[in-house]
């Protein structure tokens, strides 16, 4: 099993994994009320 990254905004740190803050105004791969994590395999 690898690892993954994620970069957030500190202000989103009470719940870094939620996917939440893209569900809000959609993003590159979501549309608005659809909660996406967004990872990378590298830093």
């Amino acid at each position: 099993m690898g690892r993954c990254y994620r970069g957030h905004n500190p202000v989103c740190s009470f719940s870094p994994i939620s996917g939440e803050g893209s569900a809000i105004t959609g993003g590159r791969f979501n549309r608005n009320g659809e909660a996406t994590l967004y990872l990378s395999l590298d830093i």
